[in-house]
């Protein structure tokens, strides 16, 4: 699974790189993350993110500063929102190649929990 963050990548590049399109994006994990909450322990320089998925399940992380006079609330919030996105990237992975497995295409299914999570019907 390649994580370059880049999930506008023209088909065209995909040839030129011979890659096939089944990978997970940052827009894919983008699509399926329902809410993001930030909480800072008070009296403490830890931030934690929570995101949590159409689905409801949640993922966390953390960013934590070492002096009182570093801790930038804007920098803890991205720091532990790219940490959670990171484990929702691996548990997407895992999706994608569970679907592999099981001989589905992994795009047909993404379509189908799309479609299903817009309440509309996927054939």
């Amino acid at each position: 699974m390649e994580q370059t963050g880049d999930s506008a990548e023209s088909p065209t590049e995909y040839v030129k790189r011979k890659l096939t399109p089944y990978r997970v994006t940052m827009n894919d994990l983008e699509a399926v993350v329902a809410r993001e909450e930030y909480y800072q322990f008070p009296g403490s320089l830890l931030t934690v993110c929570c995101l949590t998925t159409l689905n409801g399940f949640s993922v966390t992380g953390e960013s934590a500063c070492v002096d009182p006079e570093n801790f930038d609330a804007v920098i803890g919030q991205k720091v532990a929102r790219a940490h959670a996105v990171d484990k929702l990237w691996a548990l997407e992975g895992y999706l994608m190649k569970e679907a592999f497995h099981r001989g589905h295409n992994p795009e047909h299914e993404k379509l189908h929990r799309d479609s299903r999570l817009e309440g509309k019907d996927a054939r």
